[in-house]
């Protein structure tokens, strides 16, 4: 589905012109710059000759000014030689040969929204994406962004790939098979309840202004009945970003989950500043706790950290006569301590530099916003900078490495972590073969999706027994709604004999007959000639069928809990992963566009 319509941005390149001083080694370098400066020119005089261009045109244009920027640039930065130039009309002043980066940062990201699991961010990757890209902003046609080196959560990729007035955003997703799908920090929302126009991870949320992370402030806002959708527009200027935020002010240089070292040094700075506001007629009772939090917020955002980092109080309230003062009214002074809690002397720095800064009528809009009407005037100070704490802390260590065995890349694993090892569907007459030792039960089929019969039984043992020595199954009958849970110790597929050990129940739902002789006690190996294995224990019907080689219970059936079925699934919970290797799943497709009324349609 369309997330919007293109924005018609139009492009002004009649003042471009190739600037710059070239220096080279050789007459063959000084020629071909020149060929790349003709082609960049040519292609600015084509564009602006046209009385009405077209977008795409433009793009062009664009892409082969800045193409030619960077191929000349490696022929001159040799030696003490250097290029630069003004190629790009969308960008006022001078630009390096270097082509400039967007940035992108998970520091202040809305993690507990991401539709997978970080972990400590060393597999998570991130892509940009832009209407130019994909009308639908689909995650496959991103461009990959590079992790940064040496900062974790960190991601660049090359402003070229955007141009001026551009609608883009930013996915994240895991690099590990298995973990949640990717996400992307623009979207759309409904405002009709139920509405599945809109993906699921852009659920309204309150407050819905801007979308699925409240992004109103740096997103466009465009609407089609009751779907808007929430694009961010590249402005030219703008090269960083927070992904799922419009701000980068929580203090954080990183995501939190990234400290994985066995030991860091933690440091803590505590910066006190007092500020002082006087004025007639105002008192400690204006500064309630209401106003108080009002401060701290204010405070907060003018030195850049998060509020909860900044605590104020009222230390004192001196009464001044008129007399003392000069003045025919006294006036009162209220002292406020604001203390800001820094994480590491990085952050106590910047805090510090800004609060040095403050100008009175900084100070004043401070009470301004905190409804302190009775200020008019205002003074502050740094009173001290003082380290907290400064020690070597434990930390939790990174997970250690899975070293266990690994399940094919095309396994099912569900959100519970129970592996499909065995899926019949006899809708269409299948059923199995007894020949070669139940080969073909054991092991067969390539996509359980579609495949009627689909069989990993063989690897129960590998990858279902527990340390304990038990096996967890999940028999599923969708037709009949039922599912049941259990664990036992014995292994059906390999007994060579009828019987369970050390059944125990979770959860049954199809119990048979529910006498007892046909309630459901576990999956046993069934020596007979009707099936594989069965859930009748040490009996000779063979219900809970798993493998029957044919039809029982009517045309195209098999025994089920107590009658014929035509469908069954067995689970076996696993702790196994699939090799990081694996491709990432496809993302799920667009919902379809609402239907459309006719023109003279009545509503």
């Amino acid at each position: 589905m369309m997330e919007t319509t293109p924005l018609l941005v139009k492009k002004n390149d009649d003042n471009n012109t190739i600037k710059g001083k070239i220096f080279s080694r050789s007459a063959k370098y000084i020629l071909l710059s020149c060929v790349f400066v003709l082609l960049a020119t040519f292609a600015v005089t084509t564009t602006t000759s046209s009385s009405s261009p077209s977008s795409s045109s433009e793009r062009m244009t664009v892409r082969m000014r800045e193409y030619a920027s960077r191929a000349a640039a490696p022929l001159f930065l040799r030696g003490r030689s250097t290029t630069t130039s003004s190629l790009d009309a969308e960008k006022l002043g001078e630009e390096s040969a270097t082509p400039s980066v967007i940035s992108l940062s998970a520091a202040c990201s809305p993690v507990d929204k991401l539709s997978f699991d970080p972990g400590n961010w060393e597999n998570v990757g991130a892509k940009l994406i832009s209407k130019t890209m994909s009308s639908d902003f689909a995650f496959e046609n991103g461009i990959e962004m590079n992790a940064v080196k040496g900062k974790c959560g960190e991601y660049e990729v090359s402003a070229a790939d955007l141009t001026v007035g551009e609608e883009f955003g930013f996915f994240l997703y895991s690099k590990t098979s298995g973990n949640g799908e990717p996400i992307k920090d623009i979207g759309c929302e409904s405002s009709l309840d139920g509405s599945t126009y809109c993906p699921a991870h852009s659920a309204p949320e309150e407050p819905t202004i801007g979308g699925p992370f409240s992004m109103a402030s740096c997103t466009k806002k465009i609407t089609y009945g009751d779907l808007s959708f929430y694009n961010r527009v590249y402005d030219g200027s703008a090269l960083s970003f927070t992904w799922g935020s419009c701000s980068n002010t929580c203090g954080l240089s990183e995501p939190e989950a990234c400290s994985f070292s066995s030991t860091t040094e933690k440091e803590e700075v505590q910066v006190t500043f007092d500020l002082s506001f006087s004025g007639p007629g105002l008192s400690a009772s204006d500064f309630g706790p209401a106003e108080l939090e009002s401060v701290a917020s204010s405070t907060a955002e003018v030195v850049g950290v998060d509020a909860s980092m900044v605590e104020v109080e009222v230390v004192e309230s001196t009464a001044n006569t008129g007399a003392e003062l000069g003045s025919e009214e006294g006036v009162t002074t209220v002292n406020l301590q604001a203390t800001i809690n820094c994480i590491d002397s990085d952050v106590s720095a910047s805090v510090t530099s800004k609060l040095n800064s403050l100008t009175e009528e900084d100070e004043l809009k401070i009470a301004t916003e905190a409804k302190i009407e009775g200020a008019t005037s205002a003074t502050g100070h740094l009173e001290e900078t003082k380290i907290l704490e400064w020690e070597k802390e434990e930390t939790p260590s990174a997970p250690p490495a899975y070293d266990g065995p690994l399940l094919d890349c095309d396994a099912t694993v569900d959100d519970e972590g129970y592996y499909l090892v065995f899926k019949h569907d006899s809708s269409k007459g299948n059923y199995w073969s007894k020949a070669n030792n139940n080969a073909e039960s054991k092991r067969v089929g390539s996509n359980p999706e579609t495949d009627y019969k689909y069989s990993r039984l063989e690897e129960v043992e590998k990858f279902g027994r527990t340390d304990e020595g038990s096996f967890q199954f999940k028999l599923e009958y969708p037709t009949l709604s039922q599912t049941n849970i259990w664990t036992q110790t014995s292994n059906p597929v390999t007994a060579g004999k009828r019987g369970v050990d050390d059944f125990k129940a979770i959860s049954i739902q199809a119990n048979g007959h529910g006498t007892s002789t046909h309630s459901f006690k576990g999956l046993e190996y069934n020596n007979g000639g009707s099936n594989f294995i069965d859930g009748t224990v040490d009996h000779g019907n063979w219900f809970f069928s798993i493998g029957a080689y044919n039809a029982w219970g009517g045309t195209n059936k098999f025994p089920g809990p107590s009658s014929g079925v035509n469908m069954v699934k067995l689970w076996v919970k696993t702790s196994a992963k699939k090799p990081d290797s694996c491709p990432s799943p496809p993302p799920a497709p667009p919902p379809s566009p609402p239907p459309v009324l006719d023109c003279d349609a009545t509503v």
